[in-house]
């Protein structure tokens, strides 16, 4: 049996003592729980990250026509894809986390989330632990993700469209909209494309868009 006013009072003591002590006291007190939490938040984002990658991978495969659910080895026909949307997203992120650290912002490493999606997977993302003390470091925080992200799918979307088939009246394909990017990086790389053509994209198409 717990003798709750005792154990009550001993924690009073405790934080008391805890608080009375001197500030490098202190932090040398919290320094193992506090490594403990990053190594259990570093592992997190490990396991995360290794989940998506399977499932990126999966549906990659899908996407080129494999049925990895008869055939689980065809997974691997899912490499282009898995490998160029996961570097979009863990660019993305990590612009966002170099930029953190750069204006002094504590801030987590990337968690990708893994989901049974058409891309197999509902983004990346990182938490910020410390607050953003002015509006250049919000700014440039911000900005830092889509532009990191930008250069790596640009090469990807050119490399992605000149591994691409064009054919006309097949139906049934995927229809990845238009931009002004896109549309500019089709005509530089596939040409003036006939009257209603249907794109068969590759992977790393479908991965940037």
């Amino acid at each position: 049996i717990i003798d709750r006013a005792a154990l009550t009072a001993a924690l009073g003591r405790l934080a008391s003592a805890h608080a009375a002590a001197p500030a490098e006291l202190r932090q040398a007190s919290l320094a193992p729980l506090k490594a403990a939490l990053a190594d259990g938040r570093a592992e997190l984002a490990r396991r995360l990250g290794a989940g998506a990658r399977g499932t990126t991978m999966a549906a990659g495969a899908t996407l080129a026509g494999a049925d990895v659910f008869r055939n689980p080895l065809e997974i691997w026909r899912g490499w282009p894809f898995c490998l160029t949307l996961m570097a979009i997203l863990g660019t993305h992120e990590l612009g966002h986390y170099i930029a953190s650290r750069v204006h002094g912002v504590a801030a987590t490493w990337p968690y990708f989330i893994p989901a049974p999606t058409l891309i197999g997977t509902f983004g990346a993302f990182i938490k910020i632990r410390s607050p953003i003390r002015d509006k250049n470091a919000l700014f440039d925080i911000g900005a830092a993700g889509p532009l990191a992200g930008f250069l790596v799918a640009i090469p990807s979307i050119v490399v992605g469209l000149a591994m691409s088939d064009v054919t006309s009246g097949g139906g049934g394909m995927l229809t990845l909209g238009s931009s002004l990017i896109f549309d500019a990086l089709s005509r530089l790389v596939v040409g003036e494309l006939p009257a209603l053509p249907d794109l068969l994209p590759y992977g790393l198409v479908v991965a940037m868009r």
